[in-house]
């Protein structure tokens, strides 16, 4: 699990680390920027799962790297932070693929709940997305499989039909024989 968290504050971004430190995240990597377009360059280079983004930041602002990274990688879970919220930035996040939004100043159990929160979404659609590639892998096989099975069928009964008509004519038994061995041996057909 990659976070990448972006703020041009230092004393937030160490908030952010310690924050973080303390939820049990899988495999966890903290990676931090100050900028915008660094942060763009981070999250469309770098497996990155997470973005605690800023929205005022010294060279863009946090919704135009929103939507950015949006652009490259939309499975990426982004919760925007920002000092200066208004309402018409808030919906404008949140439509431009921003999980979650919150004000600063914000309290250290409220960030970790949100944190932990996206965490276990990102986990949960991982899972998901696990399980429809192993029920398409096992339906695409079953498929081939019972493919193969109507095939085996049809050439049984192809066979069981001309055997039959072998049985039922006025042969003698070992011409009758004869003929039943010479069909299983030259069929192509499965017989």
């Amino acid at each position: 699990m990659r976070i990448l968290c972006v703020d041009d504050d230092p004393v937030i971004l160490r908030l952010f680390e310690r924050s973080l430190a303390k939820i049990d995240l899988p495999d966890y990597h903290y990676l931090s920027t100050s900028t915008g377009n660094e942060a763009v360059t981070i999250a469309t280079t770098t497996p990155v799962d997470l973005v605690l983004l800023d929205n005022i930041l010294p060279d863009i602002r946090g919704l135009e790297v929103l939507e950015k990274i949006k652009a490259v990688r939309p499975g990426i879970e982004i919760l925007m932070i920002t000092g200066h919220a208004s309402v018409a930035d808030a919906v404008a996040a949140m439509k431009n693929g921003a999980r979650d939004y919150i004000e600063k100043p914000f309290h250290l159990d409220l960030l970790r709940e949100k944190i932990y929160n996206l965490v276990e979404y990102r986990l949960r659609n991982r899972e998901a997305e696990d399980y429809r590639f192993a029920k398409e892998v096992v339906e695409n096989d079953a498929g081939t499989q019972i493919s193969s099975l109507e095939t085996f069928i049809d050439n049984m009964k192809k066979c069981r039909s001309r055997v039959i008509a072998i049985l039922e004519s006025d042969r003698s038994d070992a011409d009758k024989l004869k003929s039943i061995r010479s069909e299983i041996s030259d069929s192509t057909g499965g017989c």
